[in-house]
């Protein structure tokens, strides 16, 4: 829940970088955009990184479907570019190998399955859907016992109120009358 709220500003985080500047130095880090023009693309192209892994990464825990794992490669493909990014920055090449990458991304992904697998989305969806189906068979089975009879005395019943002249208060007494009737 609380990465849901963060990613967005960790995306403009770009925005807080001084533009036209190659160097952006802060209290902990100084910040080098190498070999792109300015820090703040620099910093706008990690943030793009960043917010489609944590985008993937909240999908991948919450989703319930054993078709989750698809999403790894696109979150091993993302390590990939971050890594490619980096690369460039301080190298000027782009030529990094997705093997080295692994060391980083399989780590990580091992960590959003253990995640995934303390949150127990699909036990928890399951006693839902349980909890659902034994309500509508309650009902079902309500529905079932009801008999006509009852429902077309009642029925007169209400078109004889309809046709009688009676003050507010005497005609909603009696249809709560026939109300309660009908729910018994």
């Amino acid at each position: 829940m609380i990465s849901i709220i963060v990613l967005p500003f960790l995306f403009y985080f770009y925005t807080i970088a001084p533009e036209d500047t190659r160097v952006w130095k802060t209290m902990l880090y100084t910040f080098d955009s190498g070999y792109f023009e300015t820090i703040d693309l620099y910093l706008w192209t990690l943030s793009i990184k960043f917010l489609t892994m944590g985008l993937l990464s909240i999908w991948f825990v919450s989703c319930a479907q054993k078709w989750k794992y698809v999403l790894v490669f696109p979150i091993i493909l993302e390590f990939y570019k971050l890594f490619v990014n980096i690369n460039y920055a301080e190298k000027g090449n782009q030529d990094i190998n997705i093997i080295n990458t692994l060391y980083v991304s399989i780590p990580y992904i091992i960590i959003l399955v253990i995640i995934s697998h303390k949150l127990n989305y699909t036990s928890n969806r399951n006693k839902t859907n349980n909890l659902i189906n034994e309500e509508i068979n309650n009902h079902l089975i309500m529905i079932s016992k009801f008999k006509t009879k009852d429902y077309k005395l009642i029925k007169k019943e209400f078109d004889l109120i309809k046709k009688k002249t009676l003050t507010k208060k005497e005609y909603l007494a009696r249809l709560i009358n026939l109300r309660d009737r009908l729910s018994v």
